[in-house]
C-alpha cells in the first residue's frame, strides 16, 4: 500500500482520456525512492506472475505473515527457496520477457 501510495501522490490525472499515470517519470525522473519502489514492485510482479504462478501462494501467504507480524522479515531462500541474488535475477529475465511483450495501446 505504501507504495502505491507514493505513486499516487506522484502520479498525474489526464482529464481527456479520464486515467491516471501513476508511473509518468516526469518530470521528477528517478529518484531513490522511486527506485525501490519500482524494484519491489517487479519482484512483487514475479512472485505473483512468474514461473506459471509457482511463488503466487507462498508470495501471498509471506505477506499476510509479515503485515500480521508473524514473521519479522522476508527471507527469500526460506520463503522461496530462493537466495536474494537468485531472486532478483529471475525478477529481471521476467520483467525482460514482460517488456518484450508489451505493445503501447
Amino acid at each position: 500500500m505504501e507504495g502505491f501510495a507514493t505513486f499516487m501522490e506522484e502520479g498525474i490525472y489526464d482529464v481527456e482520456s479520464g486515467e491516471w499515470d501513476l508511473f509518468n517519470l516526469e518530470p521528477v525522473g528517478i529518484t531513490p525512492r522511486r527506485l525501490f519502489y519500482e524494484q519491489a514492485g517487479a519482484t512483487c510482479q514475479f512472485l505473483y506472475h512468474g514461473e506459471n504462478g509457482k511463488y503466487h501462494q507462498p508470495f501471498l501467504d509471506n505477506v499476510c505473515n509479515y503485515y500480521s507480524a508473524r514473521v519479522p522479515e522476508l527471507d527469500p531462500q526460506k520463503a522461496f527457496g530462493l537466495e536474494s541474488e537468485e531472486l532478483g535475477r529471475r525478477t529481471v529475465q521476467f520483467a525482460r520477457a514482460v517488456a518484450a511483450g508489451w505493445r503501447p495501446r
